[in-house]
């Protein structure tokens, strides 16, 4: 425990991957900046294709779909063109739209 204090400061902040020992004395890495970025990938192109099958009402207009979609290739577009600057720089997503479960209740 020592070590891991003397090699962190107080307040930063990333990503740590640890490496485990398998039953077998095996190291098994965590995740790989290429794994993660195909991950988000794919999660991004579900986000789209869900939205895109939405219907209209759900929506209230087409402007308000074609927003929420154009978030999520934007996104999209920026993870492909500098994965790096998008998971530095999340932007959160409200839209005008309620999601399901954060629906205002009367």
């Amino acid at each position: 425990m020592e070590a891991f204090a003397e090699g962190f400061a107080c307040g930063q902040t990333g990503i740590l991957f640890i490496t485990i020992d398998d039953s077998d004395g095996n190291n098994v890495l965590g995740p790989t900046s290429a794994d993660i970025i195909t991950l988000e990938k794919e999660r991004l192109e579900k986000k789209i294709l869900e939205l895109e099958q939405k219907p209209l009402e759900f929506f209230g207009s087409q402007q308000n779909k074609r927003v929420r979609i154009g978030y999520y290739e934007y996104r999209l577009q920026t993870l492909m063109a500098d994965p790096d600057s998008y998971f530095k720089n999340p932007e959160p997503f409200e839209g005008n739209v309620p999601v399901p479960d954060k629906v205002p209740s009367n």
